[in-house]
């Protein structure tokens, strides 16, 4: 978390049937999680190595400040779109996080 803040999360989809003919299933997604100093009480961890999966997360694309994430869904609130089409990033908004409207 943007404070430092660690937390294991893990998550499931599960599909069910069609509530009609010509709909697509459901797909429902299940996310838990914990404090990362009890990450050893969930079997979920086992095997994981924990520093080298980290992964930065703010706390909704709208409020998130870092550049450079690869999952961002939305564009921040606070902060100008930097769009230049002659180049390409992972990221999919591209921002100024020093220039806020």
């Amino acid at each position: 978390m943007p404070d430092g803040t660690a937390f294991l999360c893990f998550a499931r989809t599960l599909s069910g049937p069609a509530s009609r003919w010509g709909e697509p299933p459901p797909v429902r997604v299940v996310a838990m999680g914990c404090e990362i100093g009890r990450a050893g009480d969930v079997v979920y961890a086992d095997g994981l190595d924990l520093q080298r999966s980290r992964v930065g997360i703010g706390l909704s694309c709208r409020l998130c400040d870092r550049v450079d994430c690869r999952s961002r869904a939305f564009p921040p609130l606070e902060h100008r779109l930097a769009i230049d089409p002659n180049e390409e990033s992972a990221a999919p908004w591209r921002f100024d996080p020093s220039k806020q409207h």
